[in-house]
């Protein structure tokens, strides 16, 4: 397999695990991971399982994408075991209702995890939001701990933010100039 052949950019922290600035984890984990993609779409009522879209660590330092965290939703979330939860759109979770006829549908904070925002609509907001979470999204996943990034369903703003993201943790070049 040509991907074990690779140079890997790595660090060990500890004797407990390695820690890489590139997609080598990700790489050897990439057909596991095509056989567990969602048969359909996710939507807003109806959204797809969370998925990790980056690996920095061994033993955890996953980045997972998906969608707000509710009520109902919770228990599969937090089965990630996130300690940073990152929300890609303008207000909290907690004012964000997924079904309007469903008062149990509002978003929730992540029990223990620390919160951060990263508006993606608005590309001001974005750089200022990306400057805040840089350094403790790195520290925390170098660690080993894990992070959940989510929109409303997971597919849009979430998937753009998560790969600014899985690029910051890759140690690759990003902007945050785009428009939406």
């Amino acid at each position: 397999n040509f991907l074990h052949d690779l140079p890997k950019k790595e660090a060990t922290y500890g004797k407990a695990y390695m820690v890489v600035t590139d997609s080598s984890i990700m790489d050897e984990m990439m057909d596991d991971l095509v056989k567990k993609r969602s048969e359909q779409q996710g939507r807003r009522l109806h959204p797809e399982a969370p998925t990790m879209i980056a690996k920095i660590c061994t033993l955890g330092g996953e980045l997972w994408m998906g969608p707000v965290p509710t009520t109902g939703r919770l228990g599969k979330i937090m089965e990630m075991n996130p300690s940073i939860q990152i929300c890609c759109f303008k207000k909290s979770p907690t004012e964000i209702m997924v079904d309007d006829d469903d008062a149990d549908s509002y978003g929730v904070l992540l029990p223990d995890t620390e919160y951060f925002k990263l508006e993606m609509s608005n590309g001001q907001v974005r750089k200022q939001d990306l400057r805040k979470l840089r350094t403790p999204l790195l520290t925390s996943m170098r660690q080993g701990d894990n992070a959940y990034v989510h929109c409303v369903t997971g597919l849009c703003r979430a998937a753009i933010g998560g790969a600014l993201l899985a690029a910051l943790l890759m140690d690759e070049e990003i902007s945050c100039s785009m428009s939406r």
